[in-house]
């Protein structure tokens, strides 16, 4: 049947209840009816002739006739798997994948019938694969998509997909916490002190948190201490920022800060925080150690050892730090002891130390581990970590856990570059005593490269941050989970 477009104008009296002007409307010649507001209006269609069996309108107002609804198809995803993940469900377009819906738990979306549809997925742990077989994605500034993106086509029956994550060897969980979690600590009873920069309001600043093993939060206290830069817990907990050194109560009570300032030494650039056995906070400074009274944040001591670097403090209260001139050592009254060579001269900014439970020494220097006991005798590991593509190494963190194992952080460059293909971003590796190596997690660079960057790899790797470990083994590494739902990304392991 030949349909003709013409143009009505509806002039209402006051009786009529319609309100409107010129509606442009495709109809049949032989009848149009508009349905306002459920009043129903002949017209005049051919001079002279009333429309007869006319249809009824939008019930809605004034406009074209009711079109048949939609076609809507089901996209089901289900997430499966011990591991963490989320997957995101949205329409291909020229210009990517346009995100509607973020699954952090199963859920489904209703699409129009034909719609062209992907998935994405991000975790910080290990995806094992999707249930259906994924279509190639193709767009203008796309030409190809790796299997982390997931193309169902064009829509035309309902679909259900399952997307499996996998925890890391090792892993017992990772925690998403709601409060920044750049450095962290154990406390006794398995909670863990937090901390980091506020930059969800945009407008930075320290905090400080409490949160159980499960990422819930127990207390936030904003400071005021510059850029965070260590955080240390036992009878009460210490913040070391840029710019002051605040103490504050398990409880999450102040208990006083000391700007880092006139009277002290040089310490525009604080490296590291320690606690001694009698409960003073240790910091690391231009040009050494420094011990804080935690009674009042007074000088007790300070030393200089040429260069700043990396500390850690024994069970006898002795203080170890990373400097030019190897490790220099002091005893609990700042007395200088013998100080131990580095294997590496100089050992450079990338490196870490950490006591075991006999008074030995783990240094993590220029990708290798060397194991100091009690007299200073070093015994050199194989390096753990190859760098990635030639990119230097920008962070080593090292913890001592169970039965003296300790637990060896590398950090990639290679996994911050936006346009890099890394290897990985980080691996974290757990050593014996006498260096073997217990297990090995290899956390990706980039765990998902999706098309809303043109095809470009998005941020969506771990950045670890900080490390601590409990006596029983319990490992937590801190960081940022950079492209996933939150910033603020905590994973645990057991030795």
């Amino acid at each position: 049947m030949q349909l003709t477009r013409i143009a009505l104008a509806i002039v209402p009296s006051n009786r009529d209840g319609i309100h409107g002007a010129t509606e442009r409307r495709r109809v049949e010649p032989s009848c149009i009816c508009y349905d306002v507001a459920m009043c129903w209006r002949s017209v005049v269609v051919a001079a002279g002739v009333a429309a007869a069996g006319c249809v009824r309108g939008n019930p809605a107002g004034i406009g074209p006739d009711a079109s048949p609804p939609p076609v809507l198809h089901t996209i089901s995803i289900t997430l499966a798997g011990d591991g963490y993940g989320v997957v995101e469900i949205g329409e291909v377009g020229d210009l990517g994948v346009d995100v509607s819906t973020t699954c952090s738990s199963s859920c489904s979306v209703e699409v129009e019938d034909g719609s062209s549809m992907a998935l994405v997925y991000h975790t910080p742990d290990e995806f094992t694969g999707w249930s259906v077989a994924c279509v190639p994605i193709t767009n203008e500034l796309a030409p190809a998509v790796t299997a982390d993106v997931c193309g169902l086509g064009a829509v035309g029956a309902d679909v259900s997909v399952t997307a499996t994550f996998a925890k890391d060897e090792q892993e017992v969980t990772a925690v998403l916490p709601s409060v920044p979690s750049d450095v962290g600590t154990f406390l006794a009873d398995g909670d863990l002190v937090v901390a980091g920069e506020a930059e969800a309001n945009g407008s930075g600043g320290g905090v400080v948190s409490r949160i159980s093993a499960q990422g819930a939060t127990v207390w936030t206290l904003p400071l005021n201490v510059g850029t965070i830069v260590s955080v240390r817990a036992a009878d009460s907990i210490y913040v070391l920022g840029a710019s002051a050194v605040e103490q504050i109560s398990l409880a999450g009570d102040p208990i006083w800060t000391v700007p880092l300032s006139v009277g002290q030494l040089d310490v525009n650039t604080p490296s590291a925080l320690a606690i001694t056995p009698a409960g003073d906070a240790v910091i690391g400074t231009n040009p050494g150690p420094e011990v804080l009274s935690q009674v009042d944040g007074s000088v007790v001591w300070s030393r200089t050892v040429g260069s700043w670097g990396e500390l850690a403090v024994d069970s006898a209260g002795h203080v170890a730090m990373l400097g030019s001139n190897g490790v220099s050592r002091f005893d609990a009254s700042g007395n200088a002891l013998a100080s131990w060579p580095a294997p590496v001269d100089p050992c450079g900014y990338v490196a870490s130390i950490a006591f075991d439970s006999q008074d030995g020494l783990y240094l993590y220097c220029d990708g290798n581990v060397t194991h100091y006991d009690a007299t200073g005798s070093p015994a050199t590991f194989s390096a753990p970590h190859q760098q990635a593509e030639g990119y230097p190494t920008v962070a080593v963190l090292a913890a001592v856990g169970l039965d003296d194992h300790v637990l060896a952080i590398t950090d990639d460059f290679s996994a911050l570059v936006i346009m890099g293909d890394s290897a990985w971003g980080a691996q974290v590796e757990s050593l014996s005593p006498a260096g073997a190596s217990d297990w090995t997690v290899n956390k990706p660079g980039v765990t998902s490269r999706d098309l809303r960057f043109g095809g470009v790899s998005p941020f969506d790797a771990v950045h670890p941050t900080d490390v601590a470990c409990t006596a029983s083994g319990l490992c937590a590494v801190f960081g940022r989970w950079l492209g996933g739902p939150t910033p603020y990304w905590i994973e645990l392991f057991q030795q």
